[in-house]
């Protein structure tokens, strides 16, 4: 009987102790699993959600975040599991010891189970420093420098200036910053695509029509006022005219802009959003990071333009070319779009649609298009006789074989006040209205006196040898280019002016921030020489804002491409990758006048589908 009492009392002992012992350490072992438990689940978290970074959900936007910032996040994620297991481990060696009920063996495993998940706890925590610390300063360095990129390029985005050439608009008179300009002169503006005539032009006259006689620009969408007025104006008043194709629209002040005694700043903006200005789908024009529309300044000059347009050269003016040639017609100012550009229509042997420039095959008029580009300087003309395909697969159309091609570009009857033409034209004018000055003497004399004819002859042969690239500037190792320097690059062969636009040749910054291009052109001998005679190379010339200066931090690395859109004057695509079949000619006869494949054949080709 003492005997058990005393083996019941050193039970109770031994427990008193452990417990007194559990008592003494278990504010140290809660201690660490609550903090275990709090840095670890909070770093899981952090893991999730760091700020400037997606959250890693169930995905991970591996084709977006840096590959350091994944890796270390996906280590940190399995030290935070393996910090849960530590935690765990502590928790359950203390319930052991809690339930030991002073078995010797369940304590000494207590005591090895808390000893051990106390020490791979610390070893992870410690592994967590590590990693953090890691982990803080690739993320500083990594997107602490793209905050710094961030802040830099704010330096240098010229605001509302992306649309051209990196948007939806392809070009525009005056030109952005252009200096003198005449106070008589319109306001053009053309887009990459067909834009609803509503949002730009109201139906003033109300006969369901929009552009003809009559009709306003629209100044809830186009606002044209004197730049220290823009933002609460009064804006211009102005006629509103447009192309066939609805991508081009020219806008004629009611009044000379500007002033006869001082120059004078304008700002055009055109209004994005959805209730901006729209495509013919009802889509908002300017989208993306180009949704708040568009805007440029120019200034008047003290002057009225009264000199009319002459031609400098049309290609071909004489002598015998391949059928598949495209009639090239260059200026020398800017033409208005609507007197120089659409689409001639030919019923049995009646033209019909645009016949302010008329070509013919012997003494048939064709149809076909009258196309604009070249800052509005170059006009060329395609028939609509398909007839092949160029290396690229493109559609080729041909004037008639072993014919006499007639062009005649027509003067516009002049108005009241000479050499302004009147509206609507039924002949060219310049962008002050002046009438087409024929016959290069200065003056402008109205239809018959100043219409321009030219003849040049048609083999049965058709050209498909692709354009190359001759030089460019500047070249892949080019060093020091200047900020405001332009980029050109020679072809081997007379190109088409209205396909070197902004939509087949594309330039393109790393980082990317908002600017604007153009793209021009100008025909050259073979010393490389601007001519106007026989020409047998063209030099495409991109311009642009100012470059952004490279850093220490920061740099900037520049991409021009063309696309395989860009043609040469017989409408073969330029495509480096793909050279000429054969001699790149392919000889059609009079029995077979058209080239289906790279064959000879009697029949029209059928296009692809």
């Amino acid at each position: 009987m003492l005997y058990n009492l005393y083996i019941e009392a050193t039970r109770r002992h031994n427990n008193a102790i452990e417990c007194n012992m559990f008592k003494k350490h278990h504010k140290i072992i809660l201690t660490v699993a609550i903090l275990g438990v709090t840095l670890l689940w909070g770093n899981l978290v952090f893991a999730q959600d760091v700020t400037g970074i997606e959250e890693l959900g169930g995905v991970l936007p591996l084709g977006r975040e840096d590959i350091r910032i994944i890796i270390a996040k996906l280590i940190r994620i399995f030290l935070g599991l393996l910090g849960i297991i530590a935690v765990a481990i502590v928790v359950y060696g203390g319930f052991i010891w809690m339930t030991a009920a002073g078995e010797p063996k369940k304590v000494s495993q207590a005591k090895m189970i808390l000893t051990s998940g106390v020490i791979g706890l610390l070893i992870i925590l410690a592994s967590f420093a590590i990693t953090q610390f890691i982990f803080n300063s690739l993320f500083d360095a990594i997107y602490g420098r793209q905050a710094q990129v961030e802040s830099y390029i704010a330096q240098y985005n010229e605001r509302l200036s992306g649309s051209l050439g990196m948007g939806i608009i392809e070009s525009h008179y005056p030109a952005r910053g252009a200096r003198d300009i005449a106070r008589n002169s319109r306001i053009v503006i053309t887009f990459k695509e067909a834009i609803n005539p509503a949002s730009i032009i109201n139906d003033t006259n109300g006969n369901g029509a929009f552009g003809d006689a009559g009709d306003k620009l629209n100044t809830d969408n186009v606002k044209i006022s004197k730049s220290a007025q823009r933002t609460e104006g009064p804006y211009v008043a102005a006629g509103a005219g447009m192309t066939a194709d609805r991508k081009t629209f020219v806008f004629m002040p009611d009044d000379y802009l500007g002033s006869s005694l001082e120059n004078v700043w304008y700002t055009v903006n055109l209004k994005g959003g959805r209730d901006g200005i729209k495509k013919v789908d009802g889509s908002a024009a300017f989208e993306g990071s180009f949704s708040e529309g568009y805007a440029w300044e120019f200034e008047t000059g003290v002057f009225l333009d009264v000199t009319p347009p002459k031609l400098l050269s049309i290609i071909p003016r004489s002598g015998t070319y391949p059928r598949n040639v495209i009639i090239q017609m260059n200026f020398s100012e800017g033409v208005d779009p609507t007197s120089a550009s659409g689409i001639a229509e030919v019923t049995g042997e009646i033209l019909s649609g645009f016949n302010n420039i008329e070509i013919k095959g012997g003494n048939v008029s064709l149809a076909g298009t009258f196309s604009i580009g070249n800052e509005y300087k170059t006009v060329e003309f395609v028939t609509d006789d398909f007839c092949g395909t160029n290396s690229c697969g493109g559609d080729v159309f041909c004037l008639p074989a072993n014919s006499e091609i007639k062009t005649l570009i027509k003067a516009a009857t002049l108005s009241s006040a000479p050499p302004a033409a009147e509206f609507p034209y039924d002949g060219v004018v310049d962008l002050a209205a002046n009438s087409f000055d024929g016959t290069g003497d200065g003056i402008a004399s109205g239809p018959s006196n100043d219409n321009f004819s030219s003849i040049f002859n048609t083999s049965n042969t058709i050209d498909l040898r692709p354009p190359t690239i001759l030089s460019i500037y500047p070249d892949i190792d080019e060093g020091s280019v200047g900020l405001d320097s332009p980029l050109f690059a020679i072809f081997d062969k007379v190109m088409s002016a209205t396909t070197l636009n902004t939509r087949n040749v594309a330039f393109i910054s790393e980082p990317i921030y908002e600017y604007w291009y153009t793209v021009a052109s100008e025909n050259l001998n073979n010393n490389n020489e601007p001519t106007l005679d026989n020409p047998t190379r063209t030099k495409m010339t991109i311009r642009h804002n100012p470059f952004a200066p490279s850093t220490d931090q920061v740099r900037f690395d520049y991409y021009p491409s063309l696309n395989s859109e860009v043609k040469d004057l017989m409408q073969n695509c330029y495509w480096p990758g793909k050279g000429p079949s054969l001699s790149g000619v392919c000889a059609t006869t009079d029995a077979a006048p058209y080239c289906c494949n790279g064959t000879p054949s009697r029949n029209k080709c059928e296009k692809m589908p």
